[in-house]
């Protein structure tokens, strides 16, 4: 008996022994992948601006975070989410680096690397100022300072640079006496460490300060010279180029120096066009664009200056894509086209209206797009992440076996069951949690094509002068904007603000469809609108489906909407329009658009957890158009 007790102890003993074996060699396995993932990262880092395709780099990165992912390689996933990040701002395009960036810094925070996040909020900084959000640029600079402060770095290259990035943002804000406190607490930084690059961007932001709000061209002149100078030498690239344009537009504004101008403006479009970047080579092709309109060569100006407006757009720079327009519209104006000016006049203005409201919600918007763009992703790397986990777990408790053999087959079993539960139960919420995001990002914006259309109609009657309607058509839709950024973060609302939107929002259809049709809404005495909570904006996209696949073609379009409580109390909804109906197997994918989309993936995720599930069905009426009916559990 004793002999086979000694027995079994010392096949337990060799088993414990190969499985730490067997962590260890998995451990050292991970370290040595994660080597040669940082060692890659150093190459694609070194080839960033020297000429590489940005399209090719950004793919290779991609890659390499996607072999980090698997390997457990967390910080090098993270600087690879930067480095992507970097390259899109590289060719200008500028919302994808906000995106990526934000990103890196989330999973940054994650591993506790508070120097990585700094540099991330410097970036981060940088880009939204680019893109005309000072706030939000001013809130992640003073971020990385006091995170640089805090971990005794007051006299690095690092908080330098996030010196002069401030002083910048305060210049966007007219704070002169915070641009030049800046401003020298960088040079002075700089000119202690010796870095002859960064103090050439100093001088280029001193020219900056000089020109835009002390109006000294000449004291500008000179700090621009002195930097392009330096920069030169140092043969860098998109830095170059920046200087370039500054210097160009000193000559331009003089009237008197076109020609050199156009030689620095040159330089600028050269540098830009070689690394990709949109948004340079659009302010210096609308740079150009101006000056050919000063020597009246109109067609050529005009040339430059759609191809600017085309690559601004592109960029996402809604002040550059402000300024495109309205020197187009000078153009127009110039040669006598009255109708053309006024429009793209309109539109600058109208741009830079929005600009201090998008300022408010546009990191917000750049998170839930975040979370749409990387929803299957992020499904992937979830289940990954599980797998990981629980193999990292596993290896733990191998460490415990030697107390019995038993008590580990037990504790790996009641282990393994206990995280498979808590790992389904928490993909469920975070499915759910994305999916919600998708609609709230959806719902915070409106259809493009809707947007045009309500522009057209208040041009058309501003044509006509015909004041008042124009005013009401303004109101409604500054009514429907304010309601659905309300609305979309919230998860129920009373129907009786549900119906009063969207009236608010046929009303403008009916204008932009020249009242080519009708509506009605009809509640049943039985219902309280204002004391039924519904989900936001459920209906009105059945309601767009229907303007635009049904009655679009009809002169005489009807629509009616009515609400009812059904015998089983729930609050019966049914849409009903005239026009021409859809074959159910064959029209009805196809006429489905995304709105539509988004409101059967939310009814799915509101059922998922009910017993009393809502119901969404289409027909057709007996007059040939379609009904739509939504059932909804009070």
């Amino acid at each position: 008996m004793i002999c086979a007790w000694q027995h079994i102890l010392k096949k337990l003993f060799i088993l414990i022994l190969v499985c730490n074996q067997f962590s260890f060699a998995s451990v050292t396995r991970d370290d040595n992948q994660c080597s040669i993932a940082t060692e890659h990262l150093k190459t694609l880092q070194a080839k960033r601006g020297k000429g590489i395709n940005s399209d090719e780099l950004i793919a290779a990165t991609q890659n390499l975070r996607n072999f980090s992912n698997r390997n457990n390689c967390k910080r090098n996933e993270a600087a690879c989410m930067e480095l992507i990040g970097s390259l899109y701002f590289d060719k200008g395009l500028l919302s994808e680096a906000i995106k990526h960036h934000l990103i890196a810094k989330q999973e940054f925070s994650r591993l506790s690397t508070p120097k990585d996040v700094a540099r991330i909020d410097n970036k981060l900084g940088i880009a939204y100022n680019f893109i005309g959000n000072q706030t939000m640029a001013l809130k992640h600079l003073l971020q990385a300072e006091e995170a640089l402060i805090s971990l005794k770095l007051n006299n690095s290259i690092e908080i330098a640079d996030v010196y002069s990035n401030i002083s910048s943002v305060y210049e966007e804000e007219n704070q002169n006496s915070n641009v030049e406190k800046y401003l020298f607490k960088a040079l002075k930084i700089y000119k202690k460490h010796g870095d002859q690059l960064s103090i050439a961007d100093v001088y280029n932001n001193y020219g900056k300060f000089y020109f835009n709000k002390q109006n000294d061209i000449e004291k500008a002149k000179e700090y621009f010279i002195k930097s392009y100078q330096i920069k030169s030498k140092l043969n860098t690239s998109l830095s170059t180029a920046v200087t370039a344009f500054n210097l160009g537009t000193i000559y331009s504004s003089e009237n008197t120096n076109f020609d050199k101008a156009i030689f620095y403006f040159q330089i600028t479009k050269k540098i830009s066009s070689e690394l990709g970047n949109d948004y340079y080579v659009g302010m210096s092709l609308q740079a150009l664009g101006d000056i050919y309109r000063k020597r009246k060569n109109y067609p050529q100006s005009e040339k430059l200056l759609l191809e600017a407006i085309k690559l601004q757009k592109r960029s996402g720079s809604l002040p550059e894509l402000s300024n495109c327009y309205l020197s187009l519209s000078k153009l127009y104006e110039e040669v006598g086209n009255f109708k053309d000016a006024l429009y793209f006049s309109t539109a600058s203005f109208t741009l830079k209206d929005s600009i201090t409201n998008e300022t408010k919600t546009r990191e917000f918007i750049a998170l839930e797009k975040q979370f749409e763009s990387f929803k299957g992703d992020k499904k992937i790397q979830l289940l990954e992440r599980d797998k990981e986990i629980s193999e990292l777990r596993i290896r733990r408790q191998q460490n415990y076996m030697i107390f019995s053999i038993i008590l580990f087959i037990i504790l790996i079993y009641s282990s393994y069951s206990y995280f498979r539960t808590a790992n389904k139960r928490n993909r469920l919420v975070l499915e759910k949690r994305i999916a919600l995001a998708a609609i709230s990002a959806l719902n915070a914006q409106i259809n493009s094509h809707f947007i045009a259309n309500t522009l057209v109609s208040v041009k058309l009657f501003l044509n006509r002068k015909d004041t008042e309607k124009s005013i009401g058509i303004i109101d409604n839709f500054s009514l429907l904007m304010r309601n659905t950024l309300i609305y979309s973060r919230e998860e129920r609302i009373s129907l009786e603000e549900d119906i009063q939107n969207l009236r608010t929002y046929l009303a403008i259809e009916q204008v932009n469809h020249s009242n080519k049709f009708n509506y009605e809404i009809k509640l049943s005495n039985d219902i309280s609108p204002e004391t039924i909570q519904i989900p936001p904006m459920l209906v009105q996209p059945f309601i767009e489906n229907a303007i635009k696949h049904g009655i679009h073609s009809k002169i005489d379009g009807k629509i009616s909407i009515s609400y009812s409580i059904d015998v089983c109390s729930k609050l019966l909804i049914r849409i009903t329009d005239n026009g021409n109906g859809i074959e159910l197997n064959k029209d009805l994918p196809s006429k489905i658009g995304e709105g539509t989309k988004i409101i059967l993936e939310r009814l799915a995720i509101f059922n998922a957890d009910r017993i009393d599930t809502a119901v969404l069905s289409f027909s057709n009426a007996s007059n040939g158009g379609t009904i739509v009916t939504i059932l909804i559990p009070k």
